[in-house]
């Protein structure tokens, strides 16, 4: 054995030495810190103490962005400038910085626009009728009738090949997603509205968008201010729009399934030609040929 062979071999020992050292002195460590309940104790009154700093801070500072305009318009400007960049990079959909907006989207139907065209324009609603609550629902009113006109227009345009699968109007305003959709020449019901809209208890666990031609799921994200009376999600187009927010590349056309658990534990399916209505105690899913499955908290 040369010298050289002889020096590598100490090494190894002394590194295995260490190695063995340093494991034994850690798991006694380990051992001695999670059986003394003294230090159990003070590790639990430091993170309680943590906890509350972060708390105070956080209080603190939404007293100074609610106070000073100045830092509010910092904090609102970066942090959507943040959401903005990240959505550029990702090639994803960002909604509009304004808290209140209504939005049109549209979904051609697969035998004329390839892929399922999907389109989407915003309108924020102007600075002085934020605080009027019969001018916004007369708005939201006329941006549904709007959608109704268009869809009759355009069956009209296209009577032998009707090229439009669904136009969906959602109202945002005081954190609350307002929806109507349209499509098959079925008009929803969410047309008159009071506001606000009273919340649904309905609430779900998780949401994952299934295709054939997926190996894996993309699980969906819905903001609890969709969670209201009488709104229907998960429409196609509705589908279509979540999709656009995040980044995995998905496959889309009539032959996903959405799995859907809510906060009962439920489980369901939702195809294609299925979407789901709120009411205030429970669901409602709902078949395009009318056939309807209730499902009650």
């Amino acid at each position: 054995m040369s010298s050289d062979d002889n020096i590598l071999e100490t090494a190894m020992k002394i590194f295995l030495n260490v190695l063995e050292y340093t494991t034994a002195a850690t798991n006694k460590a380990y051992q001695y810190v999670t059986s003394n309940q003294k230090i159990q104790e003070i590790g639990f009154s430091l993170l309680m103490t943590y906890s509350s700093y972060v708390e105070y801070f956080k209080e603190i500072f939404n007293e100074i962005y609610i106070e000073y305009p100045v830092v509010k318009f910092i904090t609102d400007e970066s942090t959507y400038l943040a959401k903005y960049a990240n959505s550029v990079y990702n090639k994803t959909s960002i909604e509009p910085k304004s808290s209140s907006w209504i939005s049109t989207s549209i979904l051609y139907k697969f035998e004329v626009k390839e892929y399922g065209q999907f389109m989407e324009s915003y309108y924020p609603l102007d600075h002085e009728i934020y605080d009027n609550e019969r001018i916004i629902a007369r708005k939201y009113e006329e941006f549904c009738d709007l959608t109704v006109s268009i869809f009759d227009d355009t069956s009209v345009v296209a009577e032998d090949n009707n090229d439009v699968n669904e136009l969906l109007t959602i109202m945002k305003t005081s954190g609350q997603y307002i929806t109507y959709f349209v499509a098959d020449n079925k008009k929803d019901k969410q047309r008159h509205i009071r506001l606000p809209v009273e919340t649904s208890k309905v609430s779900f666990l998780s949401i994952e968008y299934t295709h054939p031609d997926m190996e894996d799921s993309i699980p969906l994200d819905v903001n609890n201010g969709y969670m209201l009376t009488n709104n229907v999600l998960f429409s196609p187009l509705f589908v279509r729009r979540m999709l656009s927010f995040q980044s995995t590349p998905f496959v889309f056309d009539m032959d996903y399934v959405l799995k859907i658990m809510d906060s009962d534990v439920n489980l369901v399916e939702l195809k294609s030609n299925q979407y789901i209505q709120l009411n205030d105690k429970g669901y409602t899913v709902v078949d395009r040929r009318g056939a309807e499955t209730v499902v009650d908290k």
